[in-house]
């Protein structure tokens, strides 16, 4: 008996995969979380197979979703390809570009890059979403992004890298940033860090709902800490002025720190914490004509 599945129903199964929320799928699918929810159960009962085991902490996928959702991979990159090829054909209006970035592309580089494309192109358009580095690449693959902007691209696996073209953009780094004459800033002068020896000074953070503070808060639980911010802000230049103001610290890249910030900067020698940026785009399909552009005008107003 063939299976019944759309499209759309295999895009949604992969935002539950990289979620593991009905209510944050729905956020990121543009839906309410009982559309989510009736989808998904519209899906297994046309597979005939339990997707997800729902728990109190969320989804769990079970052996069918994992099959699925890595089935579902090539599929969507076929069918992204497919628009690709019929894009120069259609008479429709051209769709905002689909920028995915992270935390530190987003805020420190994409904003003002945006801003100065349009005023030479007016007619551009695009939506801007924040996305770990990590999730981003399988976005581009599948159509679910136009364009990506990731942060350490040295740990890209193999895989992506034969399906992806990865265009340099900037060299940045995660720093430590500690009010000026604190005790952890004399502690800690004139030599690099590792974070785990910071973990138990007190933290601002990104909002938790935020990229980098989910993966700050994987990078504690390997060095085998808690990592708990007792604020959070949902931009860089608010941890730069909690810090200068208050007995905290906050990790961000060197790129948030304005060159006269009242605030002590620290290396972090952790290999995590170099984070080259790098625009990701398709190979396997064409790259749309306006992300090559962007990314072209990015690489020249860098330079500058």
């Amino acid at each position: 008996m063939p299976l019944h599945y759309e499209l759309s129903d295999l895009r949604l199964l992969l935002i539950l995969m990289r979620t593991r929320s009905l209510s944050a799928s729905g956020e990121a699918a543009h839906l309410t979380t009982s559309a989510v929810s009736l989808r998904l159960r519209k899906l297994e009962d046309g597979i005939g197979a339990q997707l997800f085991t729902r728990t109190g902490k969320g989804l769990v996928p079970t052996e069918a979703g994992t099959a699925l959702a890595e089935a579902a991979v090539p599929i969507l990159a076929e069918a992204a390809a497919l628009d690709a090829r019929l894009n120069p054909f259609s008479k429709h209006d051209p769709e905002p570009l689909r920028i995915f970035s992270n935390s530190t592309g987003l805020q420190n580089f994409l904003c003002r890059i945006a801003a100065d494309y349009l005023r030479e192109n007016s007619s551009f358009r695009a939506v801007l979403t924040e996305q770990r580095s990590s999730l981003t690449p399988e976005a581009v693959l599948t159509g679910e992004a136009d364009l990506g902007l990731i942060g350490g691209i040295r740990e890209l696996s193999p895989a992506y890298r034969t399906k992806l073209e990865l265009v340099q953009f900037v060299e940045d780094r995660h720093v430590v940033i500690l009010p000026r004459d604190s005790s952890a800033a004399q502690q800690f002068k004139n030599r690099p860090i590792l974070f785990a020896e910071l973990l138990n000074l007190r933290f601002a953070a990104l909002t938790d709902a935020s990229p980098m503070t989910a993966a700050m808060k994987e990078r504690a639980l390997a060095a085998g800490f808690r990592f708990e911010p007792i604020i959070e802000a949902p931009s860089f230049s608010l941890l730069v002025e909690l810090v200068a103001r208050g007995p905290l610290a906050a990790v961000v890249p060197a790129s948030a720190v304005p060159p006269n910030a009242p605030v002590e900067v620290r290396e972090l020698e952790d290999s995590w914490a170099a984070r080259p940026l790098a625009f990701v785009l398709p190979k396997a399909r064409p790259a749309l004509p306006s992300a090559i552009d962007f990314v072209e005008f990015a690489l020249r107003t860098q330079k500058r």
